[in-house]
């Protein structure tokens, strides 16, 4: 992220950790057009809504596969983890 972030070029994050996201949004915020967040559908919407709210390009994505559950699963458990150590995902 942060080779992309000096790059110049355009670029999507897609995290849910906290501190990479404000990492990121501290890093182009003089350059928010470069950036997009991409999250899982369903996962971390109000996340999603705060980086509409202050104005940061959003994209949702849809696992694709035939062991796509598998994979919510884990982003489901790796948010509930955040969560227990008191941290959080919104802005």
């Amino acid at each position: 992220m942060r080779a992309l972030a000096n790059s110049g070029q355009d670029f999507c994050v897609g995290t849910h950790d906290p501190d990479l996201i404000v990492w990121a949004t501290v890093k182009m915020q003089e350059h928010p057009e470069r950036m997009e967040f991409g999250s899982l559908k369903g996962l971390a919407d109000q996340t999603r809504l705060d980086f509409i709210k202050n104005k940061w390009r959003v994209s949702e994505y849809v696992p694709f596969g035939s062991n796509r559950a598998a994979y919510e699963e884990r982003r489901r458990t790796y948010l509930r983890n955040i969560e227990r150590l008191g941290r959080t995902t919104t802005l």
